[in-house]
């Protein structure tokens, strides 16, 4: 049985981590208005349609925005009372994306040797290509298959309250990043707790690119990813490293709607020779109705 000396050292013990606690949720209230109105200057810099979209956003459900005895801002939503990170949110994106970093390598679309029976110009130089990419392969190590330091093009799926995008940044050179959030809320949320606005100073400052996909309809976002991949170079699109932050069904959605068509990004422009082919097929139908009609 517990001592009374024992009890009042706990009781103590108690009072402190409140009082903490205490303090750091006051400390926590007072930064968020600040850090709000400098990531809305930064989006208005930057990404001006963010800025107007947010300013004054009205969230379509109720959550709260708390911190623990770390003092590290956390989400609860009011409705189930869901929290979204564990008692360390720095902790769970640091080891989230350094598993997704040790386990993922790019996702490539290649290129395979054909069977050329007609000397079609396509195949002639592909088949080229893929003799000097074999060549290569053998003359390197393993080391290829590995994430490099520079990243084309990531896809991140899901941003939570954006934490993770700090230690990505200081592990890997993210040429253009492609952030889809749907929950327009959960972005709302971020510019509250996550420092945007020197993320975006130092992506404009070394010429990167970030493109913040939101909203729910996938439909939309998919045609928004065409345009985006397009406007930046559908080259990009085919070297691409993935993570997912958190899951949902509507990112679910879109991870299979977007794995289904991306394809066709990198791959689905068709080749000189089918132009030629429908050339000749046009003049050929064209000289045959004048004949006829004649």
């Amino acid at each position: 049985m517990p001592s009374l000396n024992d009890i009042i050292n706990r009781s103590e013990d108690e009072l402190q981590r409140l009082s903490l606690q205490h303090q750091q949720e006051i400390a926590l209230a007072q930064l968020m208005p600040v850090r709000f109105s400098q990531n809305i200057d930064a989006f208005q810099k930057y990404i001006p349609s963010i800025a107007e979209q947010f300013s004054s956003y009205k969230p379509s459900a109720d959550f709260e925005i708390f911190c623990s005895e770390n003092g590290i801002a956390n989400l609860r939503w009011q409705a189930s009372g869901n929290v979204l990170y564990g008692e360390n949110p720095f902790d769970d994106c640091l080891q989230q994306l350094e598993a997704a970093l040790a386990s993922g390598g790019l996702i490539k679309f290649g290129i395979e040797r054909q069977w050329d029976p007609f000397l079609q110009q396509h195949f002639l130089y592909t088949n080229v290509l893929e003799n000097v990419l074999a060549e290569f392969r053998q003359q390197i190590d393993s080391g290829l298959d590995e994430l490099p330091h520079d990243i084309p093009l990531m896809l991140m799926f899901g941003l939570g309250l954006g934490y993770q995008l700090g230690y990505l940044y200081e592990r890997k050179n993210i040429v253009n990043l492609f952030v889809f959030e749907p929950n327009l809320d959960l972005f709302y949320a971020s510019l509250f707790c996550f420092d945007w606005a020197p993320l975006l100073d130092y992506i404009a400052e070394n010429k990167l690119g970030i493109h913040i996909f939101l909203g729910q309809d996938e439909h939309v976002i998919m045609q928004d990813l065409k345009d985006a991949v397009n406007k930046k170079g559908a080259f990009l699109s085919s070297h691409v490293f993935g993570m997912s932050h958190y899951q949902s069904a509507v990112l679910s959605s879109l991870q299979a709607q977007i794995a289904k068509e991306f394809y066709s990004l990198a791959m689905g422009w068709g080749f000189f020779d089918d132009s030629l082919f429908v050339t000749v097929h046009r003049d050929g139908v064209d000289s045959t109705n004048s004949s006829g009609n004649g």
